[in-house]
């Protein structure tokens, strides 16, 4: 017998709505308890945060098809934030995630992002596999020169033209 698979589109409204059932489910089972002292204070994350939204707003002006699921795009952006990593607002996600935990790091909080941060890996990932196809060669060219989140890894990436976040459909045949 075949095992049943869901085929969710790579849409961000689906993961995000996913990631908000984390949060929601860890805040209403998990006792309120802070596990540990905030990392950080209100002031430093009142000046993280105009870094985030401008950060996630140049990533949004820079391509506009980003609301849509990887499928559904029409053209490959390799320019603005893409050209620093190939997944910027997911970058961003995840960046927010951790801010809000050394923020708040209450148990249902910290338990939410735990649930939230591997959902993220697993939706780059998905949409990987959805540009390799649609774009072929050209994403596969694209994988090799730039990172998928991290941006520290810019320079060794483009030295040696590997990366661990990319995912071969097949042979990487760059025509």
């Amino acid at each position: 017998m075949k095992p049943y698979r869901i085929n969710l589109p790579a849409s961000p409204f689906i993961l995000w709505g996913m990631v908000g059932v984390f949060y929601l489910l860890a805040i209403s089972v998990l006792p309120d308890i802070q596990l540990f002292r905030p990392l950080i204070t209100c002031h430093s994350l009142f000046a993280a945060l105009p870094a985030w939204i401008g950060w996630l707003l140049w990533c949004l002006v820079a391509n506009r098809q980003k609301l849509r699921s990887a499928e559904n795009i029409s053209e490959l952006i390799t320019t603005g934030p893409y050209a620093i990593v190939r997944h910027p607002i997911y970058l961003a996600d995840l960046l927010l995630i951790f801010l809000l935990t050394i923020f708040y790091p209450k148990l249902w909080v910290v338990i939410g992002s735990l649930a939230a941060m591997p959902t993220i890996i697993f939706w780059v990932r998905k949409e990987e596999m959805e540009l390799q196809k649609k774009f072929k060669s050209v994403y596969i060219l694209y994988a090799q020169t730039t990172p998928a989140l991290n941006p520290l890894a810019i320079l060794a990436v483009r030295r040696n033209g590997s990366d661990l976040l990319c995912v071969q459909i097949g042979p990487a045949k760059v025509m």
